[in-house]
C-alpha cells in the first residue's frame, strides 16, 4: 500500500525560473535623469560661445574632441561582456553520479557488469553508482522504503558525494499509483535532490512489448517530459526514440528489461545529456 505524497506547488519551480524581471525597470528612469542636464549644458556652452567674440570660433577644433569618440571604442568594451559566456560553465567539477531507478537500471537482462550506470562510468570515465532496485518505484525511493533501500532518499544523499542524481522510474509507478501521483512524486524528487545541491537529471523509461505497459507507459512518459519542463531538469529522452530502432522489441530479454546491447544504447544517450552539464 502506498501513500499518496501531498502534491507540491509547481509554482515553486516557476516562480523561481521567472522571477526578477521587475527589477531593472527603475534604472531607465535613473539614466533618464542624467541625460537632460548634458542637454541643457551642452546647449549652454553653444550659446556662450555664440555670445562670445567669433574667436572663440577657433574652440570648434577642440571639435577634435570627438576624437574622444575612442572613448565611446572603450564603450565597445562592452562587447567583452561575452566574457561572462565562460559563466555558463558549472559551478562544480562533476566526480562522480549517483544511478537511482528499478531493474531496468539495476541492469536485469544483461550480464553483471552490462548494465547502463556500468557503460555510463565507461563512456564519461567518472565513477557512475548503480543504485537500482528491482521492484522500486519513485515513491520507494524517497521514503526509503525496505527492501529496496535502507533509508530515506534525503538520508541517503547526506552522504553521497555525486554531484550528479540520475533517476528512471516509471515502469512500477505505471503499475502501482495514478499519473497524478507520479507526477507529484518527480516534483518532490527533484526538490529533495536539489535541497543538497546536486544536480538532478531524469531518464525516460524504456518502452516495453508488454500490452500492460504499451497501455498505460506512454501517460506517464508524457508526466515525466511535463515535470522537467516546468522545473528545467535536464532530460534523457528514450522512450519514443527506441522505438524508432528496426526489432527493438528483440532486444527486449522478456518484453520488458533491456539486453547489453540496448543498454549500450541508452547510456550513449544518457552521455550525450550529462555531458552538456560537465
Amino acid at each position: 500500500m502506498h501513500r499518496i505524497v501531498a502534491p507540491l506547488l509547481l509554482t515553486i519551480g516557476l516562480t523561481a525560473c521567472g522571477g526578477g524581471g521587475n527589477s531593472g525597470s527603475t534604472v531607465p528612469g535613473a539614466v533618464a535623469l542624467p541625460a537632460p542636464s548634458t542637454a541643457s549644458s551642452a546647449s549652454a556652452p553653444s550659446a556662450a560661445s555664440a555670445a562670445s567674440a567669433p574667436s572663440q570660433a577657433s574652440a570648434p577644433t577642440p571639435a577634435s574632441a570627438p576624437s574622444e569618440a575612442s572613448a565611446p571604442s572603450e564603450a565597445s568594451a562592452p562587447s567583452q561582456a561575452s566574457a561572462p559566456t565562460p559563466a555558463s560553465a558549472p559551478a562544480v567539477v562533476v566526480t562522480s553520479i549517483l544511478f537511482e531507478g528499478d531493474s531496468t537500471v539495476a541492469g536485469v537482462g544483461a550480464p553483471s557488469g552490462q548494465s547502463e550506470p556500468d557503460d555510463l562510468q565507461a563512456i564519461l570515465g567518472i565513477p557512475v553508482t548503480n543504485a537500482g532496485a528491482s521492484g522500486a518505484d519513485t515513491e520507494d525511493d524517497i521514503q526509503g522504503i525496505e527492501p529496496y533501500f535502507p533509508s530515506p532518499l534525503a538520508t541517503r544523499l547526506a552522504n553521497d558525494p555525486s554531484q550528479i542524481v540520475i533517476m528512471n522510474y516509471g515502469l512500477n509507478d505505471s503499475l502501482k499509483v495514478t499519473v497524478d501521483v507520479y507526477q507529484q512524486d518527480l516534483i518532490q524528487w527533484v526538490s529533495i535532490v536539489r535541497s543538497f545541491g546536486k544536480i538532478a537529471v531524469f531518464e525516460e523509461p524504456n518502452p516495453s512489448s508488454i500490452d500492460t505497459y504499451l497501455q498505460v507507459m506512454p501517460s506517464f512518459v508524457s508526466a515525466m517530459d511535463l515535470v522537467a519542463a516546468q522545473l528545467n531538469v535536464p532530460l534523457v529522452k528514450q522512450y519514443d526514440y527506441i522505438q524508432t530502432l528496426p526489432n527493438w522489441q528483440s532486444m527486449l530479454v522478456d518484453g520488458l528489461h533491456p539486453d547489453a546491447q540496448l543498454y549500450a544504447i541508452k547510456a550513449a544517450r544518457t552521455a550525450a545529456v550529462i555531458k552538456t552539464l560537465m
